[in-house]
């Protein structure tokens, strides 16, 4: 793992459940009599983004985004009921859209107020040991999701169905489907994290409902809800923002004496994203719970995984008690190491041609063009490597748009023209081109017709013209004392002409040449999610060796029970999060073609009557997690 400064961003659109205190008074229905009918209501509300009850890490704010981000198209409550989580089955799903009204009573489609839906639950029959369970999923029309499960299909199935990555609906060019973006169930802790341990925590996923509180009519459900549900977007955004002034370069054109760069011409793009998500967040893995960084910048950020604070907005009337944010996640190919360009990530990787780029602007406002919206992308520490990575490829204009070059072993930057006399110059400079250049010209001296004193020279043409290394020829020549020009082909000794030929070939090696076209340089920055706020690292102290190598040992160990997972996390994007990625300085050259990580393994009973039971939905603001990049 190599250190990298930049941002990242975490977001909280995050549903959950929650319990309420209502009682069943106003016709409730006593939790004995098990053949409930009836219907299931959410309030929804977007929280302020300065809202006091939100968690508190160092490296959390609160941004509501663009409002098509947080609009609502089509929303529905799936409805599973057993013993547990992991054995309730589905039995029906109702919608929870107004036809006539839409998402909300005013005729808007945003979550920008408090929202009442009520559904219809029909003819449900509970034993004395289930639960009912409550799962909503918002604007699913153009995904898998506008099909609801097969009768008794098990909710963890349901919650592990694989969708395309397509289907979050958004786009990697900050496009969102006119269906507007998915949004499902958000897991939650019933125990504290952040600065304690979370002892035998319980993650959940699926909301669950109070039987008691069902009742007889329609207007009594939705005075007393029956728990709440809390969502969030299924696709992580990431924006770029550029805050670096022009900073120029040392060149020698000639001319300048410095490589321009032009900040005002910075563009990026998204590479190495997964092709897939699951349905919901995987985030129900008691293994991760008790990992701690205890380095972490933040006393709140110690145990990463489930936050500090409760989350608790009060909504309607009811005593919504809610629990604790979760902040990681598996995605279906977790497991996966993307290990060479036939299992590589879907690469998005930068084209040579203009008009096939995707190229983005820097963020100023909310619009596409702007902004990516991407698939998760986890792995656990083992895999934490380039090749495994979600990256952005950002490309930077220097020289004022103009092709200069660049030569191994030389801190300076080149037209062609100099590039090509100073490449001539450092071969002919090489011992070995030296040697046999002037073993040719005394064998050239000494031939019939020749003028002593006979010198020789090196002449390199630039025959390349495509973006990286590029080919060059060199031509040796001789002038002798009567100023008449001679080559290699005058010589009689083809063993010396041979040895010139190799030993300039030889050097070669030693000084590759590369052109910037159009003086676009490209530098890749491997988006982080618990970074260095959660997980810092640094180069030096202890360390433990890379699984499967035996040399590259990059992680920095403090803690002997967890090892290598003191760092899980670092890396990654995980859903609902603003990974806003900020350049405050470029100071040094990058690539002169975007780089390639593929390969690269440097270091988520029934009953005649009806009977209504409501929940609330919350959705909330973005939460951005800020870090710089310096180049």
């Amino acid at each position: 793992m190599k250190k990298l400064s930049f941002l990242a961003m975490a977001a909280g659109l995050l549903l959950a459940s929650c319990s309420s205190d209502d009682g069943a008074a106003g016709g409730g229905v006593d939790s004995g009599s098990y053949g409930t009918v009836g219907y299931i209501g959410f309030s929804v509300q977007l929280p302020n983004a300065t809202t006091p009850s939100l968690p508190t890490r160092s490296n959390d704010t609160y941004h509501d985004g663009d409002a098509t981000e947080y609009a609502v198209k089509t929303g529905k409550v799936l409805f599973f009921k057993g013993a547990s989580e992991a054995t309730a089955k589905f039995i029906q799903a109702q919608n929870i859209i107004d036809p006539t009204t839409g998402w909300n009573n005013d005729g808007s489609t945003k979550v920008t107020s408090t929202k009442t839906a009520v559904a219809k639950l029909d003819k449900v029959t509970f034993s004395p040991t289930d639960q009912l369970y409550a799962y909503v999923v918002l604007n699913y029309e153009g995904t898998a999701l506008a099909t609801n499960p097969a009768a008794n299909t098990p909710f963890e199935d349901y919650s592990k169905q694989v969708l395309a990555a397509a289907q979050t609906g958004g786009s990697l060019e900050g496009a969102i489907s006119s269906n507007g973006l998915l949004m499902t169930n958000a897991p939650i802790s019933d125990k504290q994290g952040g600065s304690v341990k979370p002892e035998g925590a319980n993650i959940t996923l699926a909301a669950v409902l109070n039987n008691s509180l069902i009742k007889p009519t329609q207007s009594e459900a939705e005075a007393a809800p029956a728990g709440c549900v809390y969502v969030e977007r299924a696709a992580a955004k990431v924006t770029l923002e550029v805050t670096a002034t022009a900073t120029d370069i040392d060149m020698v054109d000639g001319s300048d004496t410095k490589l321009k760069l032009s900040t005002s011409d910075i563009k990026w793009q998204i590479i190495n994203t997964e092709s897939n998500f699951y349905n919901g967040r995987q985030a129900n893995v008691s293994t991760w719970l008790p990992y701690i960084n205890d380095n972490a910048t933040n006393a709140n950020s110690k145990y990463r995984f489930v936050s500090n604070d409760l989350f608790s907005p009060q909504v309607g009337t009811g005593d919504h008690t809610a629990g604790y944010r979760t902040y990681f996640a598996m995605d279906p190919a977790y497991t996966t190491d993307y290990t060479g360009a036939s299992a590589a990530l879907t690469l998005n990787k930068p084209v040579a041609t203009d008009a096939a780029e995707k190229w983005l602007s820097p963020y100023t406002a909310e619009e596409a063009g702007k902004r990516a919206y991407v698939p998760e992308n986890t792995f656990p520490t083992q895999y934490q490597t380039r090749q495994n990575t979600t990256q952005a490829t950002i490309r930077v204009k220097f020289n004022n748009g103009t092709d200069f070059y660049t030569i191994s072993n030389d801190a300076l930057y080149y037209t062609k023209a100099n590039a090509q006399n100073k490449v001539a110059a450092k071969l002919m400079a090489d011992y070995e081109v030296n040697q046999k250049m002037t073993a040719a010209a005394t064998s050239l001296a000494g031939q019939t017709g020749v003028t002593a004193p006979v010198t020789g020279s090196l002449t390199v043409e630039i025959t390349g013209t495509a973006a990286g290394e590029v080919a060059y020829t060199v031509t040796p020549s001789f002038t002798d004392g009567a100023s008449v020009d001679y080559t290699l082909a005058d010589i009689t000794d083809g063993t010396v002409s041979s040895a010139v030929t190799t030993a300039i070939n030889t050097a070669k090696a030693d000084y590759t040449v590369t052109l910037y076209k159009g003086g676009y340089a490209y530098y890749n920055v491997r988006i982080k999610h618990f970074g260095d706020v959660e997980t810092p690292w640094s180069p030096s102290g202890a360390y433990v060796t890379k699984p499967g190598t035996t040399t590259e040992q990059i992680y920095k160990v403090s803690n002997a029970t967890y090892g290598d997972n003191y760092f899980l996390g670092r890396y990654g994007i995980v859903r609902d999060n603003w990974y806003k990625l900020s350049i405050d300085g470029i100071t040094k050259l990058g690539s002169a073609t975007p780089p390639n990580v593929t390969g690269d393994p440097t270091p988520d009973d029934e009953i005649e009557q009806e009977y209504y039971i409501s929940a609330h939905v919350h959705i909330l603001p973005w939460v951005i997690r800020t870090q710089s990049i310096n180049f």
